[in-house]
């Protein structure tokens, strides 16, 4: 679904936003999601604007299956927090077009600190609760329930758009997430699958995109079909929509090098979304030193960046997993740590890029 009419210059006005989406569920897209985000907060925390640091707004999407307040590190005070689905519900009530506030749909969460991410067997330094409070404003999917599903079944995502102007109100939205809370980054969590949200997600909302995927060939089909969406967007609009490939969970089974057969699956899978066009690619490399501020990659070209296996995280214990990164300093980082950084050195040089050309 190609929902979007793109407004130049709304850009300086709402957060620039990244939309984690995968064909498939279970390849890591939300854990990496919420890890950028955090990532994020933290190199964002030492910039002050005259509104205090750029803050970091996270919003749960995929609505038939959230997930983001499962996680100890984003889950709310209260389990009648109200989300997404109460916001989009509640503007359906009052046939008004006039934006609401959001404040009383949005927590801040960080109070109760955030865990370190650890190589396997290293003791865990204790929570730091000034890093996790950098990660200012979530929106979950909603109150859960039986109210939530009977919303979610009423709810027709192509008749919102198509009669009650929901392009006009996601973009007051983030308009809103910009005007109340000071946020300058926008991290959505996709449904995954060729879905109405997912055509939102990316066909509207995401200025980019971060498509997450096992390198195998099961999903090949879907990837290209989103790719293919994409590309299409950025014709109508006439800009880019950059897009970084992210092969997840790739076996590293000689002495932590890359399996040579999930590398080349991956490569095939980005080439044939891309219809042969050429991709940038990456992986960790500890002799290799990636400056912050100088690590240009080309905008206009996609993307390729592979995440080695990690052990299973135990449900209750997932905020263990993330990874809290000083992005200047990647030369001390182990090879999964680089892997998470370069996700958000990727992110910031694209809004960097979009920024100039906005601005």
């Amino acid at each position: 679904m190609n929902v979007s009419t793109f407004r130049p210059e709304l850009v300086p006005h709402r957060p620039w936003t990244v939309c984690f989406y995968s064909f498939r569920g279970g390849v890591g897209r939300t854990t990496l999601a919420l890890s950028t985000a955090l990532n994020l907060a933290d190199e964002l925390s030492g910039r002050d604007s005259q509104s205090g640091p750029p803050g970091v707004f996270v919003l749960d999407f995929d609505v038939e299956a959230p997930s983001i307040d499962e996680f100890d590190t984003f889950r709310p005070e209260s389990p009648e927090q109200k989300g997404l689905l109460e916001y989009v519900g509640e503007y359906l009530d009052s046939g008004s077009r006039k934006p609401q506030p959001l404040r009383e749909y949005v927590y801040r969460r960080g109070d109760k600190g955030l865990h370190r991410f650890v190589e396997p067997g290293e003791p865990q330094p204790p929570p730091s609760s000034d890093l996790s409070a950098r990660v200012r404003h979530v929106m979950r999917a909603g109150t859960k329930g039986d109210s939530y599903i009977k919303r979610l079944a009423q709810l027709d995502w192509s008749d919102f758009y198509r009669c009650q102007h929901g392009l006009e109100f996601f973009e007051n939205m983030r308009i809103g997430v910009k005007k109340e809370f000071g946020c300058d980054y926008m991290v959505v969590d996709s449904r995954t699958g060729l879905t109405e949200i997912g055509g939102i997600c990316t066909g509207h909302l995401a200025d980019a995109v971060v498509i997450v995927f096992r390198p195998t060939t099961a999903a090949s089909e879907g990837l290209r079909a989103v790719s293919r969406a994409i590309r299409r967007r950025e014709a109508s609009e006439g800009r880019a929509i950059p897009r970084l490939y992210v092969a997840s969970r790739c076996p590293t089974p000689y002495h932590n090098q890359y399996d040579p057969e999930a590398l080349r699956v991956a490569r095939l899978a980005v080439t044939w979304c891309e219809d042969g066009d050429s991709v940038q690619e990456w992986h960790a490399d500890p002799d290799v030193s990636y400056e912050w501020d100088c690590w240009s990659p080309d905008v206009g070209k996609p993307a390729l960046l592979f995440l080695r296996e990690r052990e299973k995280v135990p449900h209750g214990h997932r905020p263990d997993a993330f990874l809290v990164t000083p992005a200047n300093e990647l030369l001390a980082l182990s090879p999964e740590q680089q892997e998470y950084a370069l996700v958000l050195l990727w992110i910031e040089q694209m809004r960097r890029s979009a920024t100039e050309a906005y601005s």
